[in-house]
């Protein structure tokens, strides 16, 4: 099963590759210095990697005493983390491509004066955008092969962005990383997330674990499928972290064991002193972002926009005429007709395949909804698949093509907006109107402190639209903060409590009904986890041999999911000791 799910996985991200592709899109002009200018700049020197974990706030402290001597990268979503315990990172990482992340992030806007941002390619354009200080973006920043992509680090594979930080400590050479919060599993007390994050708020989440994993101090740790699916590809990167001289350090007793990660005290962790502050070393080795610098990629970027738009609008026109002659090649009358349209067919396939072949590749792979209805299991309707699986096929090449040229159209109305964002005095109009369209108001916010005089010069009423951004950056940071509240309170329930609980009974588990009774008596919503609290009180009682125990932690059971279970105990209990009156009550 485990491994069926793994598959599942596996597939419906590869189906989710759209929302990549679109804020790819949408950060064009927003991913313009590549990460690379970063390789080998900190080589020798001691990173900390700090990720949104349960043993987080257990780090800090050390950190905190060698701050001076450590290059500190934080994953986005820790801001609030930072801040509290008075540390400046040198770095911040973010990857999530959904809107939602800028809530989750937000705390870290307070640290972009002084803070280098790596993004990967396809950030959401709604935090990327509101960050006005120093960035630098890894992987490609076309979503389709041209000569211009730019040499850079290489994106990560894993599900979180912890995985992107640590593969980005090792690009920059140093000779060991030091992780903080890189759990990988919940805490005893069935935690996911550090303290101060939304996810510690909403209190233990029990309902979420489907497996266990091994602690670093021998101990079993709850853990979900989307975890594992991270861990194993940062233990590779720690792997080969290895081979080129680094190694990696997880000091949390209550982290995941992965074999190539080590278990050192931080007491017993050695760290050099670095001569030149981390800050130093980075403001040296990026390149600043200025004015003639972002003009020219925009121009870049509008000449390849429209580059694409012109193989477009001719791929999606010989696919329209593709799906005519494949109508006729099929047509019931006329003989003759069809063999005649399938040359014709075969011609335009031809011709595809050869004058645009990477653009119809990247039609296919945007498009891979569409295409994967053509898929046929059943052999004994091969005509009549036949049939339908071209007309499919030629309507999606037709259908995404449409759709990519209106996103490359808005596409290049962004990037003229951008060049507009750099003369002297700007059609403000221009610039309002595609901010709002872009839900950016975080944008119009940063272009505003970046051209004071030019703002200074404008009218009051357009003054007043830009200082308007701000209420709406607020309100819109607020909504995407209930959403992705309302989307965990929707994970609250208890439902399969019961079941899990039964499942480590009958395995003998104890220490997993130990994490699941703590996690039931701090949850947060107390009434639904007392259903449970006294099956799992039973269970443990009946396997530390104390059966009247058992029996008095039942009876202390309301009706409820858990009550058919508590008398089924309850009845075998009874029958057990012979009392048979007390057994046909339960009955």
């Amino acid at each position: 099963i485990k491994e069926f799910d793994a598959f599942v996985w596996t597939q419906e991200v590869s189906l989710g590759r759209r929302r990549f592709t679109l804020c790819q899109i949408e950060n064009l002009t927003e991913n313009q210095i590549p990460a690379i200018h970063l390789k080998e700049s900190f080589k020798g020197k001691t990173a900390v990697v700090l990720a949104g974990g349960p043993s987080l706030d257990e780090l800090l402290p050390w950190v905190q005493q060698h701050r001076k001597d450590l290059l500190v990268i934080a994953v986005s979503r820790i801001g609030l983390s930072l801040l509290k315990a008075g540390i400046q990172p040198d770095i911040f990482v973010s990857i999530d491509p959904h809107p939602i992340n800028l809530n989750v992030c937000r705390d870290m806007l307070e640290f972009q004066d002084s803070a280098l941002l790596v993004n990967d390619f396809h950030l959401a354009s709604n935090l990327l955008s509101s960050w006005g200080g120093q960035k630098v973006f890894t992987g490609p920043r076309y979503p389709w092969p041209t000569p211009l992509e730019p040499e850079n680090l290489p994106p990560t594979i894993g599900t979180t962005v912890t995985n992107n930080a640590l593969a980005l400590a090792v690009e920059l050479g140093v000779a060991q990383i030091i992780l903080g919060g890189v759990d990988f599993c919940f805490s005893q007390q069935g935690y996911t997330h550090a303290n101060g994050s939304a996810e510690h708020t909403m209190g233990p989440m029990p309902q979420l674990t489907d497996q266990q994993v091994e602690t670093n101090g021998g101990m079993m740790a709850d853990t979900m499928h989307v975890f594992l699916e991270s861990a194993g590809p940062l233990d590779e990167v720690a792997q080969r972290a290895i081979t080129q001289g680094c190694r990696t350090i997880n000091p949390a007793p209550s982290s995941m064991r992965l074999p190539h990660v080590e278990h050192i005290s931080v007491d017993d962790i050695q760290i050099e002193s670095m001569e030149k502050s981390a800050r130093d070393i980075l403001v040296k080795a990026v390149p600043p972002a200025d004015s003639n610098h972002r003009t020219r990629l925009y121009n870049e970027v509008l000449g390849e926009v429209d580059r694409m738009l012109t193989e477009l609008k001719a791929i999606k026109e010989l696919s329209g005429k593709a799906l005519n002659y494949n109508r006729k090649l099929f047509a019931k009358e006329g003989a003759g007709i069809g063999f005649h349209n399938k040359e014709k067919v075969e011609r335009i396939e031809e011709q595809l395949n050869k004058k645009y072949p990477e653009t119809t590749t990247f039609v296919r792979g945007f498009g891979i909804n569409r295409f994967t209805p053509i898929l046929r299991l059943d052999d004994d309707r091969y005509v009549e698949d036949l049939e339908e699986s071209c007309r499919l096929y030629h309507q999606a090449m037709v259908d995404t093509s449409n759709e990519l040229i209106e996103i490359l159209r808005l596409t290049r109305t962004r990037v003229m907006a951008r060049l507009e964002e750099e003369k002297p005095q700007p059609n403000l109009k221009r610039l309002l109107e595609q901010w709002r369209h872009d839900q950016q108001p975080g944008r119009a916010i940063q272009w505003a402190k970046q051209h004071v005089n030019a703002v200074n010069q404008l009218p009051e009423a357009q003054q007043q639209q830009l200082r308007d951004f701000q209420n709406t950056f607020d309100a819109s940071v607020e909504e995407l903060g209930r959403k992705y509240i309302t989307r965990f309170e929707r994970g609250v329930e208890l439902d399969g409590t019961a079941s899990r609980a039964r499942e480590y009974f009958l395995t003998v588990d104890k220490e997993a009904l130990v994490r699941l009774l703590a996690g039931l008596q701090a949850h947060r919503d107390k009434k639904e986890a007392t259903h449970f609290v006294p099956l799992v009180q039973g269970y443990l009682a009946e396997l530390d041999g104390k059966p009247q125990k058992a029996i008095e932690a039942y009876q202390g059971t309301a009706e409820g999911p858990a009550y058919i279970e508590v008398l089924m105990r309850l009845f075998e209990l009874y029958t057990k000791i012979e009392d048979t009156s007390s057994a046909l009550n339960v009955l």
